[in-house]
């Protein structure tokens, strides 16, 4: 099975293998999962977790930059340790972030530390001697956005 293993390494293990057309990568990573489903490296004498290859999303609120002042004015009436962002498109407000936008609605971003983990493997894949002479991967992040990662490790959502 792809894209799940005994730990991190084995989960996120690009697989190989030759077609008529050319020789493919294939990645396999899961957006929507419960938080005690990913797989986890090894740490010192810890084995790793087994679990699946996460693409972690992270979701804000957008809402027009008047109700984001008003969510700019209650988290500052908040007492909090947490330090508040100088950012003037975003507020986090319990653990929510609200951001500026055209419209309301609900704003879904990748992990960066996930998409690099991912980049990494395809990276890693593609300077195989198998699979060397390959010029393009395609990939489903998880969320039915389609995908190409070019060999030099552009990553095109379309």
């Amino acid at each position: 099975m792809q894209g799940v293993g005994e730990n991190l390494a084995q989960a996120s293990a690009a697989r190989l293998f030759e077609t008529a057309r050319g020789r493919v990568a294939l990645l396999s990573c899961a957006s929507t999962f419960k938080p005690m489903a990913r797989a986890g490296d090894p740490a010192g004498e810890a084995p790793g977790r087994p679990g699946l290859n996460a693409l972690r999303l992270v979701q804000s609120i957008v809402v027009s930059p008047e109700m984001l002042e008003h969510v700019r004015l209650i988290s500052s009436a908040l007492p909090t340790d947490i330090p508040v962002s100088e950012d003037p498109n975003k507020v986090v407000l319990a653990g929510t972030a609200y951001k500026a936008g055209d419209k309301v609605g609900y704003s879904f971003e990748t992990d960066a530390r996930d998409v690099a983990d991912i980049l990494r493997m395809f990276a890693g894949a593609s300077s195989s001697p198998v699979f060397a002479s390959s010029r393009t991967m395609v990939t489903s992040l998880g969320t039915g956005a389609r995908s190409r990662l070019t060999t030099n490790n552009r990553l095109l959502i379309g």
